[in-house]
């Protein structure tokens, strides 16, 4: 199972609270995910990078997810992997959840949408094509 989320920094309800809150990561940790998916022993956060790098983005969550530290009941500290090549920077968290006996190893994925010769997000209204 997985959760998406925008990251803007531009954005206040699309920064780092937003990936970690009640209506994302906590999901899968004492919400609405938290039940359903107890027989999952992995889940996934996809973020979708919209601002900064994705290598911001990673550092910036990896901070907020140990600030939050007892709220997100981490099992183990964070650990960078590897898992598909074209995502170079995935981590896992462990956490138990709170409405279950069963702990949850969370991946972390980050898609950049970032036009990188323009420092700034694909224009959401530009055909398909004017994209590489």
């Amino acid at each position: 199972m997985l959760e998406a989320k925008q990251l803007n920094h531009a954005k206040s309800y699309q920064r780092a609270g937003n990936y970690i809150g009640a209506e994302a990561m906590k999901r899968f940790l004492s919400g609405d995910y938290a039940a359903y998916t107890a027989r999952f022993p992995e889940v996934g956060m996809v973020g979708y990078v919209l601002s900064d790098s994705v290598g911001a983005w990673r550092d910036r969550l990896k901070a907020a997810i140990k600030d939050k530290g007892p709220t997100l009941a981490p099992r183990r500290p964070q650990q960078d992997i590897r898992v598909v090549a074209d995502f170079p920077l995935e981590w896992t968290s462990g956490h138990d959840r709170q409405s279950t006996s069963r702990p949850v190893m969370i991946y972390h994925i980050f898609a950049s949408f970032m036009d990188t010769d323009k420092g700034e997000p694909y224009d959401s209204v530009a055909p398909a094509a004017a994209h590489p």
